[in-house]
């Protein structure tokens, strides 16, 4: 289940890792039939720090008309009304919130193999049987004492992934 969050987490960043879509509005002042989409000129305005861009050109769909308002994207080569090229904040949170818990799931799994450790005991007729050999978290950890790197690698990834999901939630904070 780890490895399914993973990747679609990575699936959902589409190889980037730092917001390459910028939402905002377009306010268009003219435009002008081009090969087949119109041409408008106008001015952008970032939805999240209100930086505003004069005599720009954006390809629309249809006629907007002067004075109109649209939903826009800044993209690294130019505007857009759709976030086709680029990543989108929300698109952003989410992949970084899947890859850290992916991560985490996957270190977890990974202990449970390593030490047989089971959250909870098995049933047999439908009632606890502590003599099937339950190995508790505590037996489990001490069980690794043995290999002391593996300790040290296992919480470094889970906290990694720990680290990569809350950096989702902040992006997602930052971009509201």
């Amino acid at each position: 289940m780890g490895l399914f969050f993973g990747l679609a987490g990575a699936g959902a960043l589409d190889g980037h890792v730092t917001v390459t879509a910028r939402p905002g509005t377009f306010q268009v002042q003219s435009c002008e039939l081009a090969d087949h989409d119109y041409m408008c000129k106008g001015t952008f305005e970032d939805k999240f720090n209100g930086d505003t861009a004069t005599g720009v050109s954006m390809e629309k769909i249809g006629r907007g008309e002067p004075g109109e308002r649209l939903d826009a994207y800044k993209l690294p080569d130019g505007y857009s009304e759709y976030a086709i090229r680029g990543l989108e904040p929300s698109e952003l949170s989410r992949g970084l919130f899947l890859v850290g818990a992916g991560v985490f799931a996957v270190t977890c799994g990974l202990f449970a193999v390593l030490t047989g450790y089971s959250p909870r005991p098995s049933y047999t007729n439908r009632r606890p049987d502590p003599s099937y050999g339950r190995i508790g978290l505590a037996q489990a950890w001490r069980g690794l004492g043995d290999w002391g790197p593996v300790r040290l690698i296992l919480c470094g990834v889970a906290g990694a992934g720990v680290l990569i999901a809350a950096w989702g939630a902040v992006v997602s904070l930052l971009y509201r």
